[in-house]
Order: structure tokens, then C-alpha cells, then sequence
């Protein structure tokens, strides 16, 4: 087990298998610049139900082929559950896709049978594209894209405020 931020640690992230080594300075990534922004904005604990899946694990999971859950020295993923009933699922998504300060790449809302979860993502290949999407859980029907607002690191949003 190795901590990773303030909350979080590999243990969460691991159910499947052990994370490659070589892959914890990205998910420390997600970790430090997009899950704890989340959980100190609406001061709730969330759960990671799916963090790092080998190629079998996320067959089993209905996951793409090229999914973000195959973690890589460049990407990871995690799909979270909001642990309060006083904050909506919806609500965190929605806040999550209008900030243009969290480096993530992809952003999906899906609607489980019992549950909603928010699946993220951070690729350093792809810093500044986003993808942002809603469906089902476990790839039942076709997600739907979702607007956004674009990335804009907060060094630079910060030098447009100076200008």
C-alpha cells in the first residue's frame, strides 16, 4: 500500500490486481489534482468501486478494450461513488465538467441499477482533451456526449487574470 494524497491510498485502487509500480505517479495525478478537489468542494468521502484493471478484469467488467482502467505509465482511471446523501452524483459531475481547472480527460456519468458512479480519467498524452459522456454502467447502451467547459491550467488562468 502506498499513499497517494491526503485521502487516498493504492489500496483503493487495487481490488483486481497490484498497480504496476511504474504506474502510481499518474494515479497520484488523479489523486492530488482531481479526487481531493472534488472531495474538499462538496466534503464528502468518496469510494473508488473500480481504480486499475489488467486486460481480463476489465473484459469481465464489460470495459473497452483501450480503457483507461488498463493503467499505463500515462493514464489511469477510477470510477468513484459519492458516500453522502446530501450530495447528488449529478451534482458533483456537473461541477466536475465545468471546471476548467481539473486535468482529467475523461468524464462519464453513468446510471447503474442501484447506484450512479462518475468514472475519471487523466492521460498525460492527451493534457487538455476531454471527453464527456453519460449512460449506463458496464456499457448497457450507448453513452451520449455532454457539454463542457474547456481545460485551462490554472498557471494560465491565472496569467489571463493578470492581462
Amino acid at each position: 500500500m502506498r499513499h497517494l494524497s491526503k485521502h487516498f491510498d493504492s489500496s483503493e485502487f487495487s481490488k483486481d490486481a497490484q498497480i504496476p509500480d511504474d504506474c502510481l505517479p499518474v494515479l497520484t495525478k488523479l489523486c492530488v489534482e482531481v479526487l481531493e478537489p472534488i472531495r474538499e468542494r462538496f466534503q464528502t468521502a468518496l469510494l473508488v468501486t473500480s481504480g486499475y484493471r489488467p486486460p481480463d478484469a476489465n473484459a469481465a467488467a464489460h470495459g473497452q478494450p483501450n480503457s483507461e482502467h488498463i493503467y499505463s505509465p500515462e493514464w489511469c482511471a477510477a470510477d468513484i461513488l459519492i458516500c453522502s446523501d446530501q450530495v447528488s452524483p449529478r451534482s458533483v459531475f456537473d461541477w466536475i465538467r465545468s471546471n476548467p481547472n481539473l486535468p482529467y480527460h475523461q468524464l462519464i456519468l453513468e446510471h447503474g441499477q442501484v447506484s450512479t458512479i462518475i468514472h475519471v480519467s487523466v492521460n498525460r498524452q492527451k493534457m487538455g482533451v476531454r471527453s464527456v459522456l453519460e449512460g449506463a454502467t458496464a456499457n448497457r447502451c450507448p453513452y451520449i456526449p455532454v457539454d463542457y467547459v474547456p481545460y485551462c491550467p490554472v498557471q494560465e488562468a491565472q496569467l489571463h487574470l493578470q492581462e
